[in-house]
């Protein structure tokens, strides 16, 4: 083989090397690229799946919070209705009371002139 020739082919074989090692370093880009990718999609996921729960938690929350102020208002109506009727307990027995003592009051008065009518009949 002529000198020439072993150079020329030498220097195809550095180069082939040199191609080799380039293609090499761009497949270890690619992966490198496609590792990062995947951690994004990853990162994205899991950043989408915490954003669903926060949402899901307030929509908890406000639910909760819905039924307990539906609670509290129900409550609140239910002591409100019974105050109105221990309201009108009260005034149903004062008018009672009254009554009573109204009657009370007729009678001894009938008593009363029954007993003077006694008296001046005898």
């Amino acid at each position: 083989m002529h000198p020439r020739d072993r150079w020329e082919q030498e220097q195809l074989y550095e180069l082939e090397g040199i191609a080799a090692l380039e293609q090499l370093t761009l497949i270890q880009e690619e992966m490198d690229q496609s590792q990062q990718i995947h951690a994004l999609e990853a990162y994205e996921i899991e950043n989408e799946k915490r954003r669903k729960q926060r949402a899901e938690e307030s929509d908890q929350a406000q639910i909760r919070a819905i039924e307990n102020n539906s609670t509290s208002q129900s409550f609140d109506s239910i002591l409100g209705h019974v105050e109105q009727t221990q309201q009108i307990d009260e005034v149903e027995r004062s008018q009672e009371a009254q009554q009573q003592q109204q009657y009370d009051h007729t009678q001894l008065q009938l008593q009363q002139y029954e007993e003077s009518a006694c008296q001046l009949e005898d």
